[in-house]
């Protein structure tokens, strides 16, 4: 599946790509656009990404695999299914979550 990453603002297109492709969690916006929190979305958006959450949740919608977004669950297992491999690499708890990822 390739994804069209230019569907949204290009400042966020990097920690997009570094969630979907290797886990790796975002900034706070995009945490909060990733688990599906309106409010959250609303209150973290810059002047740019507040003029495209229509766009952000196109995206969502239509270029990503479902089990990538929705809740903070399913992120940080979404995230955590990157590293299983790595025993030294803790999973992320809700304190990791809250601060941002690793």
């Amino acid at each position: 599946m390739k994804i069209d990453y230019s569907k949204i603002p290009e400042h966020c297109q990097k920690g997009m790509k570094h969630y979907i492709e290797h886990g790796i969690i975002p900034g706070d916006f995009l945490q909060a656009i990733i688990c599906n929190n309106l409010v959250e979305s609303f209150a973290r958006a810059d002047d740019t990404n507040i003029l495209y959450l229509f766009d952000y949740a196109s995206f969502l919608c239509n270029e990503i695999p479902t089990s990538a977004w929705g809740s903070k669950e399913k992120m940080l297992e979404w995230a955590n299914g990157f590293h299983p491999q790595k025993p030294d690499l803790p999973e992320l708890s809700e304190d990791d979550y809250r601060n941002g990822g690793r």
